[in-house]
């Protein structure tokens, strides 16, 4: 049984892992995380856009493949998908005018998601599978430690 007094006195002596083990590159299936589909907003930082705020939809693919499993030694490997996404002028739905949320209906037509007259929302997007383009990008600060990214999403 979990006690969180316990945990805090709980000692070891063994050295512990500091960089995780990205999943491979190359092209996967993967199970969008429904539960995991978030929204958020951020102040941009680069130079000429300082401040302006812009939105990102981050998708969570699982890969249940047995090679990503043993390589990356764990059992759910994960990977994201930011989308930057466009907003209606009062910030209250998603801009689907022409030029608008590209990535983001890239995914839903690689989903069949995109259809002209069929509702559609973000939440939807859970629990669909298709092929990941999985590629890796250096940490900031540290160029030796990467991170798994899925850069590309492909019909199965």
């Amino acid at each position: 049984m979990f006690d969180s007094n316990d945990l805090l006195q709980y000692t070891t002596s063994e050295k512990g892992s500091t960089a995780i083990i990205p999943i491979p590159q190359g092209e996967w299936v993967g199970i969008i995380q429904g539960d995991k589909l978030k929204f958020r907003q951020s102040e941009s930082k680069k130079k000429g856009r300082e401040g302006e705020t812009f939105t990102v939809l981050d998708v969570v693919f699982a890969f249940d493949d047995p090679q990503i499993k043993a390589e990356t030694q764990r059992d759910t490997p994960m990977s994201r998908m930011s989308l930057f996404v466009d907003l209606t002028p009062d910030g209250k739905g998603l801009d689907m005018s022409t030029g608008k949320n590209i990535q983001l209906n890239r995914l839903r037509e690689v989903l069949g998601q995109n259809v002209e007259g069929r509702p559609w929302a973000p939440s939807m997007l859970g629990g669909q599978a298709c092929k990941c383009k999985v590629g890796w990008r250096p940490d900031d600060k540290n160029p030796e430690i990467v991170y798994d990214e899925v850069t590309a999403v492909l019909p199965l």
